[in-house]
C-alpha cells in the first residue's frame, strides 16, 4: 500500500539522523577546505571557511539566515536548530509529498550531503523517466518519484542507493571508507515481494488439492 507521504519526524528519529544532529555537542566544526559547503558562499576559498556544526553546513545556514554566518554562530547551533534548517531543506524538496519514506529519507540524505538531488533524477533516467538533471526536486521529478513507487518502491530506492554507492566510491580517498560507511543506514532493499506471494498461492493450492484428495479418498463413494 502506497502511504499518502513521508513524515519529517520519522526522518529525524533515523539513528543515522540523530547521530549527525546530535554528535557535536562538544561544539566542534568540521573546516575542511576541500568541501565547498564548509564555506559560506558555496565556493571554494571564497570568503571566509567556517565549517560543519551538526551536519548543517555553513552554505546552509547561510542560505536559510539570510547572512553569511561566522564560526561563532555556526558553534552556536543548539539541536533544535539545527532540526529547524532540515526541516525547512526537507520542505525544500517537498519530501513530504514522495509517498514512501525510505526514498524520500535516501533523497534527502543526498540534498544535504550534496547540496542537490541529481543522483536521484540520473537514477529516474535509469528506469525510464526523462528528466532534465538540474538538481532541483520540481513538479517533474516529484512526479516522476511518486510514479516509479507505484510500480515498486523497493526498486526506486535501490536506483538511487546505487548512485549513491557510486558517487562515494569516486569520492576523495581520504574520507571515502567513511561515505561507504554510510551506506549501511540504507540497506538494499529485497524486491522479491511479488515473488512470494506468488509462491505462497501456489503452495496454498497445492495444500488444498492435497487436501481435497485425501478427504475424497477418504469419504467417497466405496464399492459395493
Amino acid at each position: 500500500m502506497i502511504s499518502k507521504g513521508a513524515n519529517f519526524e520519522r526522518y529525524m528519529q533515523m539513528p543515522w539522523r540523530q547521530k549527525l544532529t546530535s554528535a557535536s555537542n562538544d561544539g566542534t566544526i568540521n573546516p575542511r577546505a576541500d568541501d565547498l559547503g564548509n564555506w559560506p558562499s558555496g565556493q571554494i576559498g571564497v570568503g571566509p571557511l567556517v565549517g560543519t556544526f551538526r551536519d548543517i553546513s555553513a552554505w546552509a545556514l547561510t542560505a536559510y539566515r539570510g547572512h553569511t554566518v561566522t564560526v561563532q554562530e555556526l558553534r552556536a547551533l543548539t539541536y533544535a536548530d539545527a532540526k529547524e534548517v532540515i526541516k525547512w531543506i526537507w520542505d525544500g524538496i517537498r519530501a513530504g509529498e514522495i509517498q514512501d519514506q525510505d526514498v524520500a529519507n535516501i533523497t534527502m540524505h543526498i540534498k544535504m550531503h550534496f547540496g542537490n538531488i541529481r543522483l536521484v533524477q540520473e537514477a529516474l533516467n535509469n528506469l525510464g523517466e526523462r528528466l532534465d538533471v538540474d538538481g532541483t526536486l520540481g513538479q517533474k521529478t516529484l512526479d516522476a518519484i511518486n510514479r516509479q513507487i507505484r510500480k515498486g518502491p523497493a526498486r526506486l530506492y535501490n536506483a538511487i542507493r546505487a548512485k549513491l554507492k557510486a558517487a562515494y566510491e569516486r569520492s576523495n580517498p581520504v574520507y571515502r571508507k567513511g561515505f561507504l560507511n554510510v551506506l549501511s543506514d540504507f540497506p538494499e532493499k529485497s524486491t522479491n515481494k511479488r515473488y512470494w506471494a506468488t509462491a505462497a498461492v501456489i503452495v496454498l493450492a497445492v495444500a488444498a488439492i492435497i487436501y481435497a484428495y485425501k478427504y475424497f479418498y477418504k469419504n467417497g463413494p466405496k464399492k459395493a
